[in-house]
């Protein structure tokens, strides 16, 4: 086998991460294992051996696609942007709202329901506009948790 980078020289290793054969000039070794100059600068901020060398793409949010499921019903915008935890948060109080409203008779539970809703929307927007610059978003709903104890 030769090296991938260097046709003329014979691979005297593969690499750990995409198994491609490499010379001894195009190895570089991080923490005991093996791998090739673009696998080892990918790797570099995060512990080798985790991430795989092509494993992120960025993913694009249609504006359309988006706005029909806002309107279905809060969180639902949420799950198509990837984000389960935050969408099963916001459909959960979603449900809860209405259900209150209808059994207590509370015209309180009610209001909460287009705020809630609204916020949806709009958070959904934003987080759309992260995605498709790259910006990982983590999915979490410590953010909201944090912003009700405050509040």
């Amino acid at each position: 086998m030769y090296c991938r980078t260097h046709p003329t020289r014979s691979g005297v290793c593969t690499c750990s991460q995409c198994g491609d054969w490499l010379c001894e000039e195009c190895a570089a070794e991080v923490d005991g294992r093996v791998f090739c100059k673009s696998c080892a600068q990918k790797l570099s901020p995060a512990i080798p051996g985790h991430t795989p060398c092509h494993a992120y793409t960025p993913r694009y949010i249609s504006w359309g696609v988006l706005f029909i499921f806002s309107f279905l019903a809060p969180g639902i915008n949420y799950m198509y942007e990837g984000l389960i935890k935050r969408g099963l948060f916001a459909l959960s109080s979603f449900f809860l709202c209405a259900y209150l409203a209808a059994i207590l008779n509370q015209p309180f539970f009610g209001c909460l329901i287009p705020i809630l809703w609204i916020t949806c929307i709009f958070d959904g927007f934003h987080i759309r506009r992260k995605i498709n610059a790259g910006v990982t978003v983590e999915d979490s709903i410590d953010d909201v948790l944090g912003f009700l104890k405050k509040n």
